[in-house]
Parts: C-alpha cells; structure tokens; sequence
C-alpha cells in the first residue's frame, strides 16, 4: 500500500523563481532515476497535466509558464508573499517493494492522484523513480491555479488527510487496499465531527458524513427551501431545524440575506460578517467556517446565496403580477362590445342617422345585459379598470429588468462563442506549447492562436467579473439563455393581455356611463324613474332583436 507526504517549495534565496521551479522540476524528471529499458527501447516514466511531449527545453518552458501564471496573479489580485511565498507542492508516493507493482501502473497512479488532487485547477508534472529499492512517484504541482485568479491553500494536517484519503481511495481500485487505522487514528478524523454526536448512523456516501461542513451546507438548503444533496443530520435535530424554519418562513425562503443570518443565529449559529465574507461557528465548533466557495463551495457563498434570494424575489413578483391578470380578468372579450357611434356625423342624412340611433341602441341594451350577467355595477368597472392600470404601470417600470435579460443574452452568446473557439483550436495551441513556442509554428496557425488567446482572455476577464472558479459549461449556458427567454416572451404576453383588457375595460365603461347616464365619478342626472323607464325600453328592443336573429336562423335552416 503506498504512503504519501507533501511539502511546499519556497524560492532559493540565490536564484530566480523560475530557475527553482525548473531546478525542482529537473530533478525529478532525471533520466538516471526514472528510465526503464523495454523491448522497443528506453523509456522514460514522466506525465504531466497535459498531453507530455518530451523535448530538450522541457524544463525551462515549464518552468517559465509557471512563472507567467504567477506574474499574472500578481497582476490581477496585486497580491504578494515575498520569499514566504509557496511556489509549488512537492508530495512523494512511495510503494511498499512487497506488492511488486510494475512502473506503469505506478505512473499511473500517481497521475490519477495529481488531477484529483490539483481538482484540473493546477499544472503539474509528474515522474515515477526506479533507481530504488522501493518505486516511488514526485509529483510537483504549480501552487497558482491554470487562470491566475487564486492559489492552492495547504492547511496543515487537513490536507494531509485529504491527499492520504485520495491515495486509498485510487490505490483500492488498483487493487491495493488501504491499511487499518489505529485507534489514535480512528479518533483523529473523528474528534471534529459536529455537536450531534453521531455514533449511531453509518454514513455511506461522502455527502452522508456528520461534518462541520457537510451540516450547514444541509442547513443552507434548508433554510433556502432548495433540495440538498447533503443528508448529515440525525432526524431528530432535522426535526427541530425544520420547526424554527418554517415557524420563521412558512413553505418560503428567506426575503432577504439579513433574514437568512437570523434564522442561523436561531438554529444556534454564531455569525461574523467581515466585509466581502461570512463566518459561522456551531455550538461546540472550534473555528469558524467562512461561506466561501473553496470550504464549502459555490452554491454556498455569499454572493450565490444573495442572488438566490434576489432571483426567488423577482419570480414571487412575477408571479404576482400574473395572478393579478389572471383573477382580475374580464369575461368580456365574449361579449363582443361595440363602440357608440357618434350620430353628429350624420345629421346631414335622415336614414344614416336613424341607422347609427338603432345601433347605439342595441349596443346599450348588449351592455345591459352584459352587466346583469355578470352582476358588475359601475364602480365595479372602475375599481376594476384601476387596478388593470396599475398593474400595467408595475410591469412598465419592469423595463430594466428586461434591459438586463437581454444583455445576459447578448453576454451568454459571446461566452457560446469563445468556448467554441477554445475547443476548436485546442490542438493547435498544444502543439505550439509542446513544441517550445516555435516562431514558425505560430507564424503557420497565426489566425486559429490568436482566437486561442482572445478566448483565454476573454475568460479570465469572466472569471474576474462574475467571482467565478470556472467557466459554466454549454449545457449550463442553454438552460439559463433559455429561461431568459421565457421569461422575456412570459412578460410580453402578459403585457399584451393586460393592455387588451384596460382597452375593453375603457369601452366598457364608456357605454355604462352612456347608458346610465353618469359622468366619470359615476354621479347621474337622470331620476330614478325616468332610469327604470330606459331599462325597460333596452330590455324590450333586447328582446326583440333575439326574437328576429331566431326567426332568421331558422329561415338559413
């Protein structure tokens, strides 16, 4: 079973960082220690994170990529360490001489061990020594991630069992089993476990296991009311968190991210908010625990859980603003209602005049019938006729929303472009990298590296302006353009009925006020009788119109 360690590299006080990277880096790709002779030849045991090409300046161009990426962070962050400062990670896999295990698969090994280790954020380079009793692997790791946007933090101890959990779990499947743990051991990785005391369930999976972190990243979704993957709490101390919640909040999350603090505070939280960061601390917790993306991860940080909350709190908006629609909606689109004509036009014309008379009539006495079928009195319509305008105004003033669907969009499009760029050319800025960076070779492929490089920038400038880790995959894009557009087409639909309904409202309300003869306040100056009387004429010539639109339907028949 092999054992592993890991120690930092801190620059040689006499010599450059490049030259001790590419000193470290020499030393562990030496043809004596890491050459073994097959039937088609020598063969040397060296990989990196990339596709390995071997040639003379492998070294020096390592070493000097490295150095870019950290001139690059020192750049964008303006973050400095002097000679403090950890330029790579050394770790040693050694295997026991017992187990016989061939150089290859030892390579292999150590190379799945580097990429689970570095999580692909890091270059590294990998060799596998024979020149001893026991084969062993140096992996050399560059402590600047590939985007120059943050460095690998070694915790003392806590990586050390992280790197020895990977070394177990990747030699199992090698078919090199893990040792026992000691009782000294056992308790280690078990005295930080949280205050509930868990010695009862048997974790099975990763995101099953008691820790700090896996608890109040299930806490989170709680209180955010999102499905969580994480399943660490025992169902009594569930219980009780789900209680506080839901007397809190009821079936919603929290408005705002005052409101999200508070309810940790009452599940039992200590809270620290320093700026840009958040800090909690459970009761019985030795450190706090920062909402960050490397401690818990990016659905957990302050700023994705902010805009959860601001995202939630514009769909509940929406949502309103489309139940408003839907409750206050009309049924008078099936009553096909028509505007009074204005019979000065046709004073010059007796039978024009006494045909627009008759079609105002009948357009009364539909709006009469109208009104009774619907049981709606004139301030009704108007009270009805009101909130349809302020709820069109609320969705006008929604046009830097829209405003903002539609740049993402426009920005969603543009990252489609560069990825596609990116994968495309891929190949090619590999060979001009493996190939020592040869003049002709960028001169040759000019056009397909410089859409390389405007991609690459293109991305760290992303990275940096949306606090990102990494780049959001094709799929993902989909999705969220796709939901853009829903939204935008949900809006525009809505805004279309609405306007609809206050036209036919507007109409409605101008032939009420004709026909009950009322001014815009709704005051009459007609009596009561002579009200009662019109009524009974429009109900009459009401009558008689469906008596004649009968006698003639049976007449087409």
């Amino acid at each position: 079973m092999p054992i592993t360690k890991q120690k930092p590299i801190h620059k040689n006080a006499a010599k450059s960082v490049k030259q001790t990277l590419q000193d470290v880096i020499k030393y562990i790709t030496d043809s004596d220690k890491c050459t073994i002779h097959t039937a088609d030849g020598k063969f040397r045991l060296i990989d990196t994170d990339e596709d390995f090409t071997e040639h003379a300046q492998f070294e020096h161009t390592t070493a000097t990529e490295w150095d870019t990426l950290k001139k690059e962070y020192a750049e964008t962050t303006g973050r400095t360490q002097g000679d403090s400062d950890v330029l790579a990670y050394h770790v040693i896999q050694s295997f026991d001489p017992s187990e016989e295990i061939d150089p290859e698969t030892a390579l292999k090994i150590g190379k799945e061990l580097a990429k689970r280790l570095t999580g692909g954020n890091h270059n590294f380079v990998i060799a596998t020594h024979v020149d001893k009793e026991h084969i062993h692997n140096h992996i050399i790791f560059n402590s600047t991630a590939i985007d120059a946007t943050h460095k690998y933090k070694d915790i003392i101890r806590s990586h050390q069992r992280h790197l020895q959990h990977l070394n177990d779990e990747i030699s199992a499947k090698y078919s090199y089993n893990p040792p026992e743990k000691s009782e000294v051991e056992e308790k280690r990785d078990t005295s930080y476990l949280n205050w509930l005391k868990t010695n009862t369930d048997t974790p099975t999976t990763q995101t099953e296991k008691p820790t700090w972190q896996n608890i109040l990243r299930q806490i989170i979704d709680m209180i955010l009311r999102r499905d969580s993957q994480y399943k660490s709490l025992q169902s009594e101390e569930e219980e009780r968190i789900n209680k506080i919640i839901s007397e809190r909040l009821g079936d919603n999350p929290p408005q705002d991210l005052e409101e999200f603090l508070q309810i940790l505070r009452d599940i039992g939280y200590k809270i620290k908010a320093d700026g840009k960061y958040i800090s909690v601390k459970a009761d019985g917790q030795e450190r706090y625990t920062r909402l960050k993306d490397k401690t818990l991860g990016v659905q957990y940080t302050r700023e994705s859980i902010e805009n959860f909350l601001a995202q939630h709190q514009n769909n509940a908006q929406k949502s309103q603003y489309l139940q408003k629609i839907q409750t206050t909606k009309l049924a008078h689109k099936k009553a096909h209602l028509r505007k009074l004509i204005d019979t000065t036009k046709y004073q010059n014309s007796v039978g024009l005049e006494r045909w627009a008379t008759i079609q105002n009539i009948k357009t009364l006495a539909e709006t009469h019938s109208y009104m009774l079928e619907n049981n709606l009195q004139f301030s009704d319509i108007t009270d009805k006729l009101t909130r349809h305008e302020t709820t069109l105004a609320d969705l006008q003033n929604q046009q830097e929303i829209l405003s903002a669907y539609t740049d993402r969009q426009a920005e969603i499009n543009e990252v489609r472009s560069h990825i596609i760029n990116m994968t495309k050319f891929r190949k090619i800025f590999a060979g001009y990298k493996n190939g020592g960076y040869n003049p002709n070779y960028k001169a040759e492929h000019a056009a397909e590296l410089s859409q390389y490089d405007q991609a690459r920038k293109f991305f760290d400038e992303y990275l940096h302006k949306h606090n990102l880790q990494k780049m959001p995959t094709m799929k993902e894009l989909k999705v969220e353009y796709d939901s853009l557009k829903a939204d935008k087409n949900d809006y525009y639909a809505s805004l279309k009925m609405l306007k609809t309904d206050i036209k036919n409202l507007r109409l409605l309300k101008e032939n009420a006020m004709d026909l009950l003869d009322l001014d815009e306040n709704g005051n009459s100056t007609k009596t009561a009788k002579q009200r009662e009387q019109e009524r009974k004429n429009l109900l009459k010539i009401s009558r008689e119109n469906k008596i004649k639109s009968a006698k003639y339907k049976r007449k087409r028949r």
